[in-house]
């Protein structure tokens, strides 16, 4: 059912993020060796989102679909917009100007500012891309726009 064996390692990576989430949840009080846990889980599950949009994880389109909406809650955003801000557009300008999401955006080089910046800058900078990418998905083909939608049900839901 995955693509590659080595896909499993992604799966054993989502399935503790989840738990973490759960156990968080369920425990009272705060922990901070849980929550730095769950905080590093999280770039973790960025990385996983950057590589399922490349190349997807499962031969299921359902089971796909299932991984991104996991991907989507533990990441922050719904997952379907890494195509149009990281595989449309970044791979085409590679963090030159064009690029929505190139870092520095703001500032000539890298620094802390720039970092504490760049995940909201880019946030805004990036909606052109998504809206772009959801109307031609409507005008093109649009059993993919619900489905890209889901993502956003499931991620505000």
């Amino acid at each position: 059912m995955l693509r590659h064996s080595a896909d499993r390692r992604a799966v054993g990576y989502l399935a503790f993020t989840v738990f973490l989430a759960v156990l968080h949840w369920k425990v009272t009080g705060f922990y901070p060796a849980l929550y730095a846990l769950y905080l590093f889980m999280g770039v973790t599950v960025a990385v996983i989102s950057h590589n399922h949009n490349h190349l997807s994880m499962w031969k299921s389109r359902t089971l796909n679909l299932l991984t991104s909406y996991v991907i989507s809650i533990h990441y922050g955003h719904p997952a379907i917009a890494w195509v149009p801000t990281h595989n449309q557009n970044h791979h085409k300008y590679n963090n030159q100007p064009g690029d929505s999401g190139r870092s520095p955006i703001l500032f000539r080089r890298n620094h802390l500012l720039a970092l504490l910046v760049y995940p909201t800058v880019t946030g805004i900078n990036q909606q052109a891309d998504i809206k772009r990418f959801f109307r031609e998905l409507w005008q093109k083909d649009r059993d993919a726009f619900w489905l890209g939608i889901s993502e956003y049900f499931v991620f505000f839901g």
